[in-house]
């Protein structure tokens, strides 16, 4: 009878923990998740937006953070160093959290706890019921790299040329690895590797439990994207104008594809197609195994954020002031709305709404 009863109180346990985890949302970290793939189909739908604005709300600081959606919340930082909690629904204020720098890190949400860096030099976990601290860690310079969640570890750089890997729970740190110069791109997953990049030019892949490199690949020139994981391979893009494909186990060029200037935004990946976007202005879209072009689109200014994809549709904004919303397929502009501001942050979907963040610090929520 004792063991029928722990055998029902597992059950219901494990019951309530699948449910728990099955409400997640994609937008819980900076592009949806591990990969960094910046697919969010499964929360989108086919949604298509109509471009009618449900709300804004304003920071009092430039904005260069990406949103992170959770639990019917927006969390954003901003350069008037605060971490912002925002209603989905109507944009109201649900709380804030002061430090004393810029957040430009684009925070990561586990179940309770809300991840990010500072300027400060500090990384945070907040407990997002209490709003209080739960640790913070120091590192040796700002922390602009967005953490990365996985169970109980998070991941992310800093400037002072580190990589951190740490207990979720207590922040303490479980390694470190010194890369050749500082980090502003957040690190991305696939099995037991992780990937990130340093300003160095250099392509870092190294072993998640223990931080030890298991190889590095040269670009050359700064890198400020973040790497994205998929069939086995890296895209990355940097300051030299090139999208390159690297094998995840090797380290090894597969191929590049030029684009008319830096690259500064990660790319996205779905079911073998890459889309991603450079300081030329135009959205690329690429065959992954190939590199060969399937549809180009230009904007009317430079890119500087990331694009966002679900199973019919690629959102962008641009320094031209406008949000796109693109066929998938074809390329073509499903819907074009002037936003009037220019862009550092990617777009965030969630329950109908695509929310931008311009660089001016507003937040606006479009259906």
């Amino acid at each position: 009878m004792i063991n029928i009863q722990k055998k029902l109180v597992l059950l219901t346990l494990a019951l309530f923990l699948s449910g728990c985890f099955a409400k997640k949302t994609h937008e819980q970290m900076f592009r949806a998740d591990p990969a960094r793939s910046g697919y969010v189909g499964m929360d989108a739908g086919p949604f298509v937006p109509k471009g009618q604005e449900k709300w804004r709300f304003k920071t009092q600081g430039q904005v260069y953070s990406s949103p992170a959606i959770a639990g019917g919340v927006v969390y954003v930082g901003s350069n008037d160093e605060y971490l912002y909690a925002v209603s989905v629904q109507d944009g109201h204020l649900l709380w804030k959290y002061k430090v004393a720098g810029n957040i430009e890190s684009s925070p990561a949400v586990g179940p309770d706890t809300v991840y990010f860096g500072s300027w400060d030099s500090y990384f945070y976990a907040v407990n997002i019921q209490t709003q209080k601290l739960r640790w913070r860690q120091k590192t040796g310079s700002f922390v602009y790299s967005s953490p990365l969640l996985v169970g109980d570890s998070v991941y992310f750089g800093s400037d002072d040329f580190y990589v951190y890997a740490l207990n979720a729970l207590t922040g303490e740190v479980r390694w470190t690895y010194r890369a050749g110069a500082g980090i502003y791109s957040s690190p991305a997953l696939s099995g037991s590797v992780l990937v990130v990049a340093s300003l160095d030019g250099i392509v870092h892949a190294l072993d998640r439990e223990t931080g030890n490199k298991l190889w590095q690949f040269d670009i050359g020139k700064p890198i400020y994207s973040s790497p994205v994981i998929g069939n086995g391979r890296v895209f990355i893009g940097a300051d030299d104008r090139f999208l390159r494909a690297l094998d995840l186990s090797t380290g090894e060029e597969v191929w590049r594809f030029r684009t008319g200037d830096k690259i500064y935004a990660s790319a996205a990946f779905h079911n073998d197609a890459l889309i991603f976007t450079s300081s030329d202005g135009f959205v690329y879209a690429v065959d992954s195994k190939t590199g060969l072009k399937n549809w180009e689109y230009k904007t009317y200014g430079p890119i500087f954020s990331s694009p966002v994809v679900t199973d019919s549709q690629v959102y962008v904004t641009s320094m031209d002031g406008f949000l796109y919303s693109l066929d998938r397929s074809s390329g073509k502009a499903v819907l074009k709305k002037n936003v009037e501001k220019g862009f550092y942050s990617t777009p965030a979907i969630s329950q109908g709404l695509i929310i931008v963040v311009g660089n001016d610090g507003e937040l606006v929520a479009f259906e």
